[in-house]
């Protein structure tokens, strides 16, 4: 009997709906929070973010080597000087915020053809 009554129990528990944190979602324009960049052997992923403004923006290298964020243009770095963040080993991170709206270019300058773009809004 006891058996039984563990089986319905357990087969009601599948059928509770669970709650979800719609805050989280990553399809629609990200709040003001942390959004998360990825460095991989490819490139930047994804290559262009949108974000609200006075957001972050966590860079986080998965590559097998080195990378940089570095402020368009190559090899200046002149556009976005705060962009200047240096170079980070594999494994590691870091970050930035974005006070004002626009459109925010940078790269790899260890491997230039790897660009990316933060639009702010």
């Amino acid at each position: 009997m006891l058996i039984i009554i563990i089986a319905i129990v357990g087969g009601l528990l599948l059928f509770i709906p669970k709650k979800t944190d719609k805050s989280e979602s990553k399809n629609s324009l990200p709040s003001g929070g942390t959004n998360q960049v990825t460095l991989t052997d490819k490139g930047f992923s994804p290559e262009s973010i949108t974000i609200k403004k006075g957001g972050t923006v966590s860079w986080i290298n998965a590559s097998s080597k080195s990378g940089t964020v570095n402020s368009a243009s190559h090899p200046n770095h002149n556009l976005h000087r705060f962009l200047n963040l240096g170079e980070f080993p594999s494994g590691s991170s870091f970050e930035a915020i974005f006070e004002k709206e626009g459109t925010y270019s940078y790269h790899n300058h260890l491997n230039p053809q790897q660009q990316g773009t933060v639009v702010v809004k």
